[in-house]
């Protein structure tokens, strides 16, 4: 027990002294091209073709000492990407089922698995159903409020952190999953993000997803797909 109350304290002082050492090294190397503070890009969410889930994201948070925004050299995106198809995953079939095709929360698949998970006392991120039907009614309010608003809301804590691998390709995470299904459904083609890690080979795709284009500079991710809004 006193071990874990030494180490526990540690670990803040460790995780600084990182980020100090990984924003030295990178600036020194990288130079006006890395991402700035509170830099926010413009990606479009049907190009995303992976996800870095919260423990991958948490073992380069432990060997940076940052959530992100940094350029990050190394085969971490070969070794801890989850490569997929946005589209195939089951929480955006499930968001698709209810706001496209018209069915019910209970119909689809994220809240029959919830459900289950509540009814069975398992390991769930709700308690009871009550905190489970209140969170879908908020996302249906959510959902509904950007179909009317035309936007997506840029507040940089709101923001999906968007990780770039060398190849150019667009990877979210750890979270986000709900935000970027709601672009995808609406058509937007442009929506802000945050920094996540950015492979050196990717810094030319980086440095165009910080120009947005003419019109999304006046107001960034306005509907351009075939969803109608309900105004």
């Amino acid at each position: 027990m006193r071990i874990n109350l030494i180490k526990k304290p540690l670990i803040f002082p460790v995780l600084f002294f990182r980020a100090v050492r990984t924003k030295v090294y990178t600036i020194c190397k990288y130079k006006k091209r890395c991402p700035k503070i509170r830099e926010v890009i413009y990606i479009d969410p049907n190009k995303i073709v992976g996800h870095l889930t919260k423990a991958r994201w948490q073992k380069l948070r432990r060997r940076t000492g940052l959530k992100g925004n940094v350029i990050l050299d190394g085969n971490w995106d070969s070794e801890l990407i989850g490569y997929l198809e946005f589209k195939e995953m089951d929480i955006y079939k499930s968001l698709h089922m209810r706001w496209v095709e018209g069915k019910s929360w209970e119909q689809t698949w994220i809240y029959q698995t919830y459900k289950e998970q509540i009814n069975n006392s398992e390991k769930c991120p709700f308690s009871n159903l009550n905190q489970l039907e209140y969170r879908y009614r908020e996302l249906d309010r959510i959902f509904h409020k950007i179909q009317n608003d035309g936007n997506l809301s840029n507040e940089y804590r709101h923001l999906v952190r968007i990780n770039i691998d060398r190849g150019g390709r667009l990877i979210w995470g750890p979270g986000g999953r709900h935000r970027m299904s709601i672009a995808i459904i609406l058509g937007l083609h442009k929506v802000p993000a945050k920094i996540g890690f950015v492979h050196p080979n990717a810094l030319d795709v980086l440095d165009e997803c910080r120009i947005p284009s003419p019109k999304d500079s006046a107001e960034t991710s306005l509907f351009r797909g075939h969803f109608p809004s309900k105004k």
